[in-house]
């Protein structure tokens, strides 16, 4: 009977009016949805608990919501309290790929049949959130978490997520190896938007303000997308400090100066602010005095009435 009442419902009331091969279909996709409840209620690999709650549970609470601040601060202790038993788990989340247009047929209605529970998150949010779990794990409290490498890469470079960051950010928390994917994705991704965000990652550890992270940086300073090169040179911001550093970074973002992109000359003249102490440095940021853009003028104004806070040689 609820078959005929579902049925009837998609029929605007009334099942004469549908045709045996209507019929037909119809019962396939319940046959569908009711393989789907099947292969849905098999056993499944136990998942760690804290506090009464899954780790799919906690990942679904870790939202980055500002006014959830409780929630999520809770959701990183019970991270914190699982530590490498909530990798393997995540790991499955972050595996999990778009179900085929049949398969999310027969999802939806074994979901409208009641068999199936709908999905409290779709996969791609369920997936930056179990990212975002990855980087409190691997970030804050060393735990490792290599072994989500290709998952955390695929989510990356398949640019399918609202925000790249917590993928790319917990590929650089996952040591040497995630590291190098960032510095090759910053390199060579056909996307704009992978490679602003692997340039943007670079910032978030010191451990990794090395000579051959600065030099990737440097060269994406000269990426054919302007929202890249903004992004490197905002990133090496953070490397200004580091006095080993300064002869690789100065001598080599000269030439930023003579961008065709405003906001590239702008922050240019920000960063080389750092390195007053380098010969070349003055009188480029000089000639900068007379650049045509005023913000580009404005910037430079600003940083000679500053005192002086550059890196020495």
């Amino acid at each position: 009977m609820r078959l005929s009442r579902h049925i009837q419902s998609w029929t605007g009331g009334g099942l004469p009016i549908m045709t045996k091969k209507g019929i037909v279909i119809l019962a396939a996709l319940f046959v569908a949805a009711l393989g789907v409840f099947i292969w849905q209620s098999r056993p499944q690999q136990r998942e760690p608990v804290y506090e009464g709650k899954t780790l799919s549970e906690w990942v679904v609470l870790l939202d980055s919501q500002t006014e959830h601040k409780a929630q999520n601060e809770a959701a990183e202790r019970a991270f914190q309290a699982m530590g490498k038993k909530a990798m393997p788990g995540l790991i499955r989340i972050l595996h999990k790929r778009a179900d085929p247009p049949v398969v999310a047929k027969a999802k939806a209605l074994a979901v409208r049949f009641h068999l199936l529970r709908p999905a409290e998150l779709q996969l791609a949010e369920f997936q930056y959130r179990a990212a975002r779990a990855c980087c409190a794990l691997g970030g804050w409290h060393d735990v490792d978490i290599r072994a989500a490498i290709p998952d955390l890469t695929y989510s990356l470079t398949n640019n399918a997520f609202r925000t790249l960051e917590p993928f790319a950010w917990a590929l650089v928390y996952s040591g040497p190896e995630g590291l190098s994917v960032i510095t090759n994705v910053m390199a060579t991704d056909p996307s704009p938007q992978v490679r602003e965000a692997a340039a943007h990652s670079l910032w978030i550890s010191r451990k990794i303000r090395t000579p051959e992270i600065a030099g990737a940086l440097v060269s994406a300073t000269q990426d054919s997308d302007a929202n890249v090169r903004v992004m490197a040179l905002l990133t090496l911001q953070s490397f200004a400090k580091e006095k080993d550093l300064a002869s690789i970074i100065a001598p080599r973002v000269l030439r930023c100066l003579q961008d065709t992109n405003t906001q590239v000359r702008r922050w240019t003249v920000e960063l080389l602010g750092r390195f007053s102490s380098f010969p070349e440095v003055g009188p480029a940021l000089t000639n900068m005095l007379n650049d045509p853009d005023p913000t580009v003028r404005n910037q430079a104004e600003r940083l000679f009435e500053r005192k002086p806070r550059g890196v020495e040689k």
